[in-house]
């Protein structure tokens, strides 16, 4: 498809470095960026000989805006065209020019534009865009501006916003910096298949991944974003075609704000897998991003990761290192998209505001787009502008008190409800819990209608986007997920709802979801008021007790994948046993965890039983000792249990069951030793569960892949250690298979080689701009172009 640009996403930075390549690609010279020249009539040049020099002039304008252009070019441009007197000049313009408006341009700039040609319109700027494609590969913010992919990256769901938002979609794209960081991640993601982001908040790592995403969705990949744990993404990867194009989307995979343990049990390991996985496949490609401090954290807790780091780093972007030339083009291209007046501006410029802004030891991305809306400019005059602009940035939490305390107490409270569960939710589910912690608090008073509620944080504080979405045995229905607007706003919800006792206790109280039983936790690297575990001890009983009373509460997963939304039947309730003893431990709660773990097991070996028949039972031995402790009594029959549970060791059709047999065991052992059982007894279980092994073995077969052979080779031996068993036949067997298996991909791997490499990305050369260039670049001068750019529109 033939696209039409009109240019009006780009900043008049954008637009010029786009004007070069072409006319570089289209001259056959090296047209350098002559920045410090600003005032004097040059935007380009080359240079060969001092009596034979070409001037470039870019003037990017609105389309329709042909007189203004010509009233610039005589009024302010030929007095500097004559000083210069170069041997040819070429105007560039983003106007629509019909042939009288190139005549009269012409006859403006006689005799130092030699022809017609030399005077470059939409039109013509467009069909040298068509001739020289990889120029508009190169420039993003072009194409991703059309409506085309526009239209693909709205349906894809990587972006917060429905259809009626495209416009916001697009001044986004536009205030965008395509940097040397981002040009990194897009190649590693062509030669390695996958990249991980990293970068501290708010530096502008999830814009940098959609980014990429749009990228991808051009070149015909779906996309999968994953909110949950890695098994969310193999869910889709192992149902989609082994040729199907599909690249999967991870957003602070290790966490918002940070958690101790983020990554499940054989949750590491999965991941490992899967960017295995995409590294050898030619159509699956894999970006994660998150925060270097727990990127570097999670290397150091997670073994398999560990002994991985060298080849992981090698697969990663920080984004933290933002040179100055970067820094003072995102200013430009917020200010140049918002709605601060010219005057407001110029100030910035004249009074070098703009230097310290950059400069700032705090600039960050967000904050630079905070200080450039609406409600932040109200109020203020040219000169107090700049002087909160700093402020702003001196103190980047107040971002966000200003507005929120400016909303209702049914507003706040919304927000509160919804930092509870994760800062995520479905939409009608939200509106329950909502109303639940609002009855707490606000005796008395005529509610408002929830929508009304929603529509007042709507675009501030939270963003809301349609999903198809699908549970078991339903057809697919239409619901909205609200979420924060960014990572930000959360923390600062999250905080202030951690600082007021009677929120914290209410939301404890009134809790419909059993995450809300645990939002805190997100809180210990962030509450800097006093530890969190001093705030929430005391409500210890009260959280613990609603979050064994919820184990069992369902809410939907986000796997934006199509655009649908997945309501799960099911919950790991051993791991959020586990999640609830192990957050009691972390505050040194020991003995409120076992009074309520008292109350709710009671006698009752009915629950005891559930967790070992449970699907997943990764953290049974973490959370069976805890139990047996509370259920110690005469009147239990655990010989009956212990029978009960045996029986439920079930091996599946695939080796990573071997895994699940192994804790399975662990924590039959564990049972077995608490009750003290004979050693008849325990020799019987222990031949069972051998049986089960070996079982679980046969059903390994050569379709498998090297790497899960191999993992099914180790929890062989694992559970051959534990049981006193060599299995030496079925380990035997199982080297066959992997031999078998790895020949069949080496095979792939050398077919691979034979085809040709992927495109490399990334600025040329020849750009306009080489290191010594930036190092020495007047970005005062690129200001004040800004300020001319501006009046010009």
């Amino acid at each position: 498809m033939t696209r039409q640009y009109d240019f009006q996403n780009l900043s008049f930075d954008d637009f010029e470095r786009l004007a070069g390549d072409l006319l570089s690609k289209e001259l056959g010279v090296r047209l350098e960026s002559f920045r410090s020249g600003r005032d004097g009539g040059v935007d380009l040049r080359y240079a060969p000989s001092s009596d034979s020099t070409l001037v470039v002039q870019c003037k990017r304008f609105s389309p329709d805006a042909f007189t203004r252009l010509l009233n610039v070019v005589r009024r302010d441009e030929m007095p500097k065209i004559v000083r210069l007197n170069p041997a040819r000049y070429i105007l560039v313009t983003s106007c629509e020019l019909n042939p009288q408006n190139k005549d009269d341009l012409f006859s403006a700039l006689a005799p130092y534009s030699r022809a017609l040609g030399d005077i470059y319109g939409a039109t013509e700027l467009n069909a040298l865009i068509r001739k020289h494609g990889e120029i508009e590969k190169k420039h993003f913010k072009l194409w991703m501006g059309s409506t085309e992919i526009l239209e693909k990256v709205l349906h894809s769901g990587i972006y917060n916003y429905s259809h009626h938002e495209t416009q916001r979609l697009k001044t986004e794209l536009a205030r965008y910096v395509v940097h040397e960081g981002f040009y990194r991640a897009l190649q590693l993601l062509d030669t390695h298949h996958h990249c991980v982001i990293l970068g501290m908040p708010g530096i502008g790592k999830t814009t940098a991944a959609r980014l990429l995403l749009a990228h991808y969705l051009n070149e015909d990949f779906e996309v999968v974003s994953v909110s949950g744990d890695i098994e969310e993404a193999w869910s889709v990867v192992d149902r989609v075609e082994a040729d199907k194009k599909l690249i999967v989307y991870y957003d602070d995979f290790l966490g918002q704000i940070g958690h101790a343990q983020k990554l499940g049990k054989n949750e590491d390991k999965r991941l490992l897998d899967l960017l295995e996985h995409c590294r050898e496949s030619k159509t699956k490609r894999f970006i994660l991003t998150t925060r270097e401090y727990l990127f570097d954290q999670a290397l150091d807790a997670h073994e398999p990761l560990s002994r991985a780091s060298e080849e992981i780093r090698q697969s990663t972007v920080t984004l933290d290192d933002y040179t100055m030339l970067v820094r003072a083009r995102l200013l430009i291209n917020h200010l140049t998209f918002s709605k601060i007046p010219h005057s407001f501006i110029d100030q910035l410029v004249e009074s070098e505001t703009c230097n310290k802004l950059i400069r700032h030891q705090n600039f960050l991305p967000r904050l630079i787009e905070g200080i450039c809306t609406d409600s932040f400019l109200e109020g203020k005059t040219p000169e107090s502008f700049g002087v909160a602009a700093i402020q702003r940035l001196d103190d980047p939490a107040s971002v966000w008190t200003h507005p929120f305390r400016h909303l209702t107490r049914e507003a706040q409270l919304l927000l509160y409800t919804l930092v509870s569960l994760d800062g995520e939710h479905e939409k009608s589910s939200l509106e329950i819990c909502y109303i639940a912690l609002r009855n707490a608090i606000c005796h008395g008073s005529v509610p408002r209608y929830f929508n009304d509620v929603l529509h007042e944080v709507e675009g501030s504080f939270t963003t809301s986007q349609r999903y198809s979405a699908r549970a078991a045995s339903t057809p697919m229905q239409p619901t909205w997920i609200i979420r924060f607007i960014n990572p930000s706003a959360r923390e600062f919800v999250l905080t202030d709802a951690i600082c007021r006792p009677e929120i914290l206790d209410s939301i404890f109280r009134a809790s419909l979801h059993y995450r809300q039983a645990l939002f805190w936790q997100e809180g210990r690297y962030t509450f800097q008021e006093q530890p969190v575990a001093d705030v929430v001890r005391p409500y210890c009983s009260l959280w613990f007790g609603r979050g064994l009373q919820l184990i069992k509460s369902v809410s939907p997963e986000l796997l934006s994948w199509q655009g649908t939304v997945d309501f799960q039947p099911s919950v790991s309730i051993t791991r959020r046993l586990h999640e609830l003893i192990d957050a009691a431990s972390a505050i040194d709660a020991l003995s409120e965890q076992d009074k309520v773990i008292a109350e709710y097991v009671g006698q009752d070996a009915t629950k005891l039983v559930e967790l070992f028949s449970s699907p997943n039972v990764y953290w049974l031995p973490e959370v069976v000792p805890a139990l047996i402790k509370a259920m110690k009594s005469e009147t239990v029959n655990w010989k009956q249990i212990l029978t009960e549970v045996v029986s439920t060791a079930a091996p599946g059709p695939y080796g990573s069951d071997l895994q699940s047999l192994r804790y399975h065991w662990d924590a039959v052992q564990l049972l077995m030793y608490a009750i003290d059982v004979d050693e008849q007894d325990e020799e019987r279980i222990k031949v069972a569960f051998q049986e089960k092994a070996e079982e679980a073995a046969d059903e390994i077969t050569e379709d498998l892949s090297a790497d899960e052979i191999e993992d099914a080779e180790e929890q062989m031996a694992a559970l051959g250690r534990s049981l006193n068993s060599d299995f030496v036949e079925k380990k035997a067997l199982l080297s066959g298979l992997k031999q078998i298996a790895t020949e069949r991909e080496e095979k792939k791997q050398r077919d691979a080689k034979n085809e040709e490499l992927a495109d490399s990305y990334g600025p040329d050369e020849d750009d306009g701009v080489d290191e010594e260039d930036i190092e020495s670049l007047n970005i005062n001068a690129l200001f004040k172009e800004l300020s001319a750019s501006l009046e010009r529109l």
